[in-house]
């Protein structure tokens, strides 16, 4: 399948910046190339997690980059003046001096290249392996086995394959939210996952005793990897996956409805959809937010307890956080 790869070229401390521009022109399905992650995988400064340090190539730092992907279905226009918007405000915020004097966005150059999904599409399967993310939670690859993992009779073992959503178990963020999950989710919960992406939150919530979970994502192919992996997992019967978007609002049933809600984004979207998170979580239910740079800790804080929560728990892993948080 033909499809359009475009590419904006900017600094690791860039990233956060150029994603919440992307975000906030309603560009959600990105990827995110840091050298910096590599470096320090190769280094040992952080868990390795799926990725195989043999099989990576020597690397230095170099620019970050962060790719969107389009169909070449007419839409693709779209998607490049969207792009180039977003870029245009970075530029005009950065010689306004809003981001500071010493800020590096590097380069904001942007690709755009026609490619082929065939010879890439199941390349990067090659660097992951089965990895323990949490206390009880392991995260198994559906083409890997579970060698050199001891794995306890109160182990918890989600088989997972991505396809092109986002959600391995591999990212910080990821297995941030998961310990929180442990942590505060009761058997019978009712849970609400906000960009499910692969499923991975939602397998687990239904594997630690959850009633019934909903996952809601603006994106159709999200919503189809999910229900797949939900039955590779067996729990098909209490979690399911429907195309929605909550700032515009979910159905009135819905109103009250969860016990937990979770929320694996980026800190933009986190401070942006936390006042409607509010409307679908009942009173002293939980709010776990994750995908927040240490660095917008405070401000993604303010808004949740602005919005009516109370911080609970703050983890931490790397420069990424989790805030977990009560209605009140």
């Amino acid at each position: 399948m033909k499809y359009r790869k475009i590419s904006i070229f900017t600094s690791p401390e860039g990233i956060e910046i150029v994603s919440g521009a992307l975000i906030n022109e309603g560009i959600l399905d990105i990827q995110i190339d840091n050298p910096r992650d590599v470096l320090d995988m190769i280094q040992g400064l952080k868990p390795t997690e799926w990725y195989d340090p043999d099989q990576i190539p020597a690397t230095e730092e170099g620019p970050a980059k962060i790719m969107v992907y389009t169909h070449l279905d007419g839409g693709e226009e779209a998607a490049e003046v969207a792009v180039y918007r977003a870029i245009g405000e970075i530029e005009d915020a950065r010689d306004r001096g809003d981001f500071g004097e010493d800020i590096d966005l590097g380069t904001l150059e942007v690709l755009i290249e026609d490619e082929d999904d065939e010879e890439w599409k199941d390349k990067w399967k090659e660097f992951f392996k089965p990895t323990r993310v949490s206390e009880r939670i392991i995260v198994k690859p559906t083409w890997q086995e579970l060698d050199g993992i001891d794995v306890k009779p109160s182990d918890i073992v989600i088989e997972i394959d991505p396809g092109q959503a986002f959600g391995t178990g591999a990212h910080e963020t990821t297995s941030l939210t998961l310990k929180h999950m442990e942590d505060y989710l009761k058997p019978g919960d009712k849970i609400l996952d906000v960009g499910v992406g692969s499923g991975i939150l939602a397998i687990a919530a239904a594997k630690l005793e959850a009633e019934e979970i909903l996952g809601i994502d603006i994106d159709e192919e999200a919503v189809r990897v999910s229900e797949e992996n939900y039955r590779l997992n067996h729990v098909e019967d209490k979690a399911g996956s429907i195309k929605g978007d909550l700032l515009l609002g979910l159905d009135d049933e819905l109103i009250s409805w969860a016990d937990m809600v979770v929320a694996n984004l980026l800190s933009n979207l986190v401070i942006k959809l936390t006042p409607s998170v509010k409307k679908y979580i009942k009173p002293e239910g939980i709010y776990i937010s994750s995908g927040i740079l240490t660095e917008k800790e405070d401000m993604v804080a303010r808004a949740i307890e602005e919005s009516g929560f109370k911080i609970e728990e703050i983890k931490y892993d790397g420069e990424w956080c989790s805030i977990a948080a009560r209605l009140i």
